[in-house]
Formats: structure tokens, sequence, C-alpha cells
């Protein structure tokens, strides 16, 4: 499985609600030129948070690439989501393509770089310009 891990755009600063959070127009500009890196790679499934800020970036990835499959919305996704349980939960062969938020976003990469590719026997991180982390992850 490869994993691609996404930070949701920039998000209004204030809703009634953090959950209620919608993108600026900033933020579809970032999520579209992120997308734009996206473009030819083997995504079989895109999961996201179900905060609104999250399923407006996980849609606007869906539709720059054609991407058919619907999304799947997880409850293990949000700010305060735990990265064990998210790789938990990824217990699948698809390619994935997560859309998420801060601080999970850096938790996750940080506990794959460290806690688990020490061994480099797991999975395997790749730099990209746009991206913070792309991995392979062989549960």
């Amino acid at each position: 499985m490869k994993l691609w891990i996404l930070r949701h755009g920039e998000a209004e600063p204030h809703a009634r609600s953090d959950a209620e959070r919608h993108l600026t127009e900033h933020g579809r500009g970032e999520v579209l030129r992120s997308a734009a890196q996206l473009i030819g790679q083997p995504i079989s499934a895109i999961i996201a948070s179900p905060y609104l800020r999250a399923q407006q970036t996980a849609q606007l990835v869906r539709e720059a690439l054609g991407f058919q499959a619907e999304i799947r919305t997880v409850p293990w996704l949000t700010p305060d989501g735990n990265p064990p349980q998210v790789l938990q939960n990824l217990d699948t062969d698809d390619n994935v393509l997560l859309v998420s938020h801060q601080p999970l976003v850096g938790s996750l990469i940080s506990f794959c770089n460290t806690a688990i590719c020490a061994s480099r026997s797991r999975c395997t991180p790749r730099a990209s310009r746009n991206w913070k982390a792309i991995f392979r992850w062989r549960g």
C-alpha cells in the first residue's frame, strides 16, 4: 500500500464550531495545486475526516483527479486522532489518500518515520515538493 497524507487547505478562522470551518478561496487554490501532484498516482481510496474543511478538500481532489469512487468519511482522522489507531484502521492493500488536520498529520508522519520506519521493514518515506511525505506501508 502507498499512503498519501494531505492536510486540508487554509480554512476560515471562525465558525460555530471547529468542525464547521469552510475552506477559503486561498485554501481551495492550495488544494488544487496539491491535487495536481497526484495526477497519475495509483490512488484507489480517499479517506477523510468528517470536518467540513477536510470534506471540501477531499471533494476538490476527487474532482481534480476525476476519481470515481466515493470519499470514505471516518471519525479517526480528526485533529486529535491517534496515529497507531489510524494505521490499524488502514488494514488494506489499497493505495490511500488520507485527508486530515494538524496536529494529526504531523504526528502520523512522525510516527511512521520514527517508530515504524526505524526498522526500514514496514514503510519507506519519500519526500515530495508539495507533500510532507508519501509512505509505502506494508502492514
